[in-house]
């Protein structure tokens, strides 16, 4: 079994729910692993580190333990997933510096980032860590099975909620092909 360290956001029915009222009853339902950010009203977020033997089955596991809690909250986004340079700093256990050093002497090769506002860059951390990987560094493998799923859910989220016309769907897949 492996130790999967991910966080669930949820977005509550009630937007005026204190969302710490559901504090001991999701303790009780199992999530005695995880952290409760309660911060603000109407979402609740989980940071969990869960034992299990894949990173869906740790996730599934924690949303189910959630929905028997709050069965009306939507699960709305999944982390780790989305990293600027410092987290990826972080999480490879070097400087800033280190990082972009490496972005810039593997620009041919270096995972896209998926947005830049001018200032800083971001980046889907599942890329990151298979480019690392692929590189002959050592990663947590743990890491990268959640990253890669958060990652897909995300999309998956993201993608149901735009407006779903089909021309623009095709249009679109016509030029990522």
């Amino acid at each position: 079994m492996n130790e999967y360290d991910f966080a669930l956001h949820f977005k509550l029915a009630d937007h005026k729910a204190d969302p710490s009222i559901y504090e001991d009853r999701l303790f009780e339902a199992g999530c005695d692993d995880a952290l409760l950010g309660i911060g603000q009203r109407g979402y609740i977020g989980l940071d969990f580190i869960r034992s299990s033997n894949s990173a869906i089955e740790a996730v599934y596991s924690a949303v189910e333990n959630v929905k028997s809690v709050i069965p009306d909250s939507e699960l709305y986004y999944i982390s780790p997933d989305v990293v600027g340079i410092s987290e990826i700093a972080t999480i490879m256990k070097c400087t800033r510096q280190n990082i972009l050093k490496l972005k810039k002497s593997h620009i041919d090769t270096f995972p896209f980032p998926i947005n830049s506002d001018g200032k800083s860059l971001n980046w889907h951390l599942a890329q990151v860590l298979k480019w690392y990987q692929s590189n002959g560094k050592s990663i947590d493998t743990a890491l990268l099975e959640v990253a890669e799923f958060a990652m897909q859910f995300n999309l998956e989220k993201q993608n149901k909620s735009v407006n779903s016309d089909n021309n623009l769907k095709e249009k679109a897949v016509a030029l990522v092909s």
